[in-house]
């Protein structure tokens, strides 16, 4: 089956080659990037000023050919790549938990940046800890392992 997704918007973003990029926003965490959606989709910014966070669902641009087994950083071997967060996937889909600094009417400021200026964004969504977090600690999921 093929599937078309519509981009929303782009990132701006610090980082201009795959090596300034940290492995993880979180390894960065004062980095500031900028999501800027299309007009048509400013609407769907409303209600997201409640929330801290933000899953955002990005493109990997600048991926190249999609591999099925990598290393990460630190491995002695290779994985699958659903095991690991390698940009080089399938479907070039990727996957980030930012913190929102600043909402504005086309956007938000963000921190946790691990993506490239320019990377074009498929879809956000609130990040919410009880359902997002899987801790088993969170009542949420006790006695759902």
């Amino acid at each position: 089956m093929k599937i078309e997704i519509e981009t929303i918007g782009t990132i701006q973003s610090p980082y201009h080659n795959t090596a300034e990029i940290p492995r993880q926003g979180v390894l960065e965490p004062h980095v500031e990037g900028r999501v800027i959606l299309y007009e048509a989709y400013h609407p769907g910014l409303d209600g997201l000023a409640q929330f801290t966070h933000a899953v955002l669902i990005f493109y990997f641009h600048q991926s190249g050919d999609a591999r099925l087994q990598g290393t990460p950083p630190g491995a002695d071997k290779p994985r699958g790549v659903f095991a690991i967060r390698s940009p080089h996937r399938p479907n070039h889909l990727g996957l980030s938990v930012v913190e929102i600094k600043d909402l504005r009417k086309d956007g938000f400021i963000f921190t946790g940046v691990d993506m490239l200026d320019g990377t074009p964004v498929v879809d956000i969504k609130p990040y919410v800890k009880m359902v997002d977090s899987r801790n088993s600690k969170d009542p949420f999921f006790q006695g759902s392992h």
